[in-house]
């Protein structure tokens, strides 16, 4: 069965490609329009490549510095049926090789693929190939059907959902988050749960997930209602989350050209029978017609006290499941944007580990090469003091949070059909 799939993924995608050169460079293909019923496809294809170079060497293995290429084709496929229905499923295709001779490389904490799948009970991907550095895979990552009815609507099966008010430091998005340092922003990861949105009034909506985690014991639900009250922006959320309890709260004020943000989150561990330290993020966002600015200050309750700790949290369950990627607990982060020149746009963004001290650094130039595609020159750069490597392994050490990283240097190219 495994062999057919991958079959079928593989011929599926040669489909697909050649079909989608053929497509206008607009907006939904339509394959279908009927009285009651359409059919429509659309989706992307993003590719970026470059090289990556931590800075320094590993014992025995020596330079783990590495070129990459890795490319993603995303299929959109609806059906409606009338007003009331309507079926998406998406087939996401993704690639990517590396001349990294050893599993080091960063490949998997920067650029394309470097978010956490969420676990799935219903398995629906395939890797096709997995051999010498190349990896070629295929995920049917959304495959649901959004039923309307006059108080809201439903959605069952493999969706995207959001969470939260924070830019830099997401805390309440907790169903499916997207890496800090993932290059592929443009759908994330589908999460197979049943949602419930009711609005009972204009400025009030009710929010119910029950979502797979891939063990029944790792089930997840929970209840989010948000309240807009003239230039505030509020919500209040609670349920369980793998085996905890979390509480959550933020609140957003609209003052024209300038937003105040804060989000806090706490969790009781079911196992252990006690809290942990709350996550927090405060922000500030600044709008105008050629800049935007945001910053924002984070506490990461969850993280190491100290980056001696660091290696131990690369294993607890919050990072594996990518309920967070920092490390440490303090951070301020801040991102700029200018956009006057035409089809040019220059974005800065920096995140400091307030306590080791480290830093990253991720500047780039997005030039629209149409209003359906763009190209991208972009890197991250990490700044701080570099890991010390031991035998055994664990007496190796972290000397800071982003002096690991070292430089990711890219060209992304996005085009959308």
């Amino acid at each position: 069965m495994t062999s057919l799939f991958r079959k079928i993924s593989a011929a599926l995608l040669a489909a697909s490609c050649a079909w989608s050169l053929c497509l206008p460079a607009a907006s939904a293909f339509s394959l279908y329009d009927g009285e009651d019923l359409q059919l429509g496809l659309q989706g992307y294809v993003q590719s970026a490549g470059g090289f990556q170079d931590p800075g320094y060497e590993v014992p025995v293995v020596g330079s783990t510095a590495s070129g990459f290429n890795a490319q993603v084709l995303r299929l959109q496929w609806t059906a409606q049926w009338q007003q009331s229905l309507v079926l998406e499923v998406h087939n996401r295709f993704f690639s990517h090789i590396s001349t990294a001779q050893a599993g080091l490389d960063t490949g998997s904490i920067l650029g394309l693929g470097a978010s956490v799948t969420p676990a799935r009970t219903l398995d629906l991907s395939a890797t096709i190939i997995d051999k010498n550095g190349f990896l070629f895979s295929h995920d049917i990552d959304r495959l649901a059907l959004r039923a309307y009815w006059s108080g809201g609507e439903i959605i069952a099966g493999r969706q995207a959902i959001t969470w939260g008010k924070s830019t830099l430091f997401q805390i309440a998005d907790v169903w499916t988050q997207f890496s800090p340092f993932e290059l592929d922003q443009t759908e994330k990861a589908g999460t197979d749960a049943l949602r419930v949105l009711y609005y009972p009034t204009h400025n009030l909506t009710l929010d119910f997930v029950v979502a797979d985690r891939g063990r029944i014991e790792d089930l997840s639900a929970a209840v989010r209602a948000s309240l807009t009250a003239g230039i505030a922006d509020m919500y209040l959320a609670g349920g369980k989350f793998w085996n905890e309890i979390h509480a959550m709260a933020g609140i957003t004020y609209d003052l024209t050209s300038m937003t105040l943000r804060a989000e806090i989150t706490d969790a009781y561990n079911l196992d252990t029978s006690d809290f942990k330290l709350p996550r927090a993020t405060l922000g500030a966002d600044y709008l105008s017609n050629d800049w935007s600015f945001t910053a924002e200050y984070h506490f990461n309750g969850i993280g190491a006290a100290s980056s001696n700790d660091y290696l131990e949290q690369l294993n607890t369950p919050e990072f594996t499941r990518g309920q967070a990627y920092y490390l440490g607990r303090h951070y301020a982060g801040a991102a700029a944007s200018f956009g006057a020149i035409d089809r040019l746009r220059i974005s800065l963004g920096a995140v400091m580990n307030l306590t080791d001290p480290s830093a990253i650094l991720s500047p780039s130039l997005v030039y629209e090469l149409s209003d359906n595609s763009d190209i991208t020159l972009g890197a991250f750069q990490g700044i701080g003091k570099q890991p010390t490597f031991a035998l055994p392994v664990t007496d190796s050490e972290l000397g800071s949070e982003f002096g690991t990283y070292g430089g990711f240097y890219f060209t992304q190219f996005r085009g959308f059909f």
